[in-house]
């Protein structure tokens, strides 16, 4: 005679794969929230201190971005925040890169790469290259 399911084993096992629906759902909700939080922002306006006069910003149909500003220096500050709303997780690994502090992050398998930037010395060059600029460039 076969033996069936007992009703307390059916509640067990329909409560966990409830549970489990209902955990896998959270978790997709709150992977989602995060990467839509990360995205740059391509419409509205932003209001940001640092800069003397309005700077436009649009958007082509590939994303790619137009900027339009009355000063030189307004016009470099926002191409940052454009460049930085998008890219920042990039430049700063190029920065930690060009450093020799990959290992911070990556841990001892990027040591030879370390190694190979700090002995060629951009970091140093970079500030030297800083220094030699005028008040106005910097």
């Amino acid at each position: 005679m076969p033996r069936h399911a007992s009703p307390r084993w059916f509640r067990v096992v329909r409560f966990g794969l409830i549970a489990l629906a209902v955990v896998l759902g959270l978790g997709s909700a709150g992977l989602y929230w995060v990467a839509k939080r990360a995205e740059p922002v391509y419409k509205g306006s932003i209001s940001l201190a640092g800069l003397k006069a309005p700077v436009r910003v649009r958007y082509g149909p590939h994303a790619i971005p137009t900027i339009e500003a009355e000063d030189l220096a307004d016009l470099l500050f926002a191409q940052g925040y454009v460049v930085a709303s998008e890219r920042l997780w990039q430049m700063d690994l190029l920065r930690r890169l060009a450093s020799g502090r990959l290992a911070e992050q990556f841990g001892p398998v990027v040591l030879p790469a370390d190694r190979f930037f700090r002995t060629i010395g951009l970091t140093h060059d970079a500030e030297r290259s800083l220094a030699a600029l005028t008040a106005a460039d910097r």
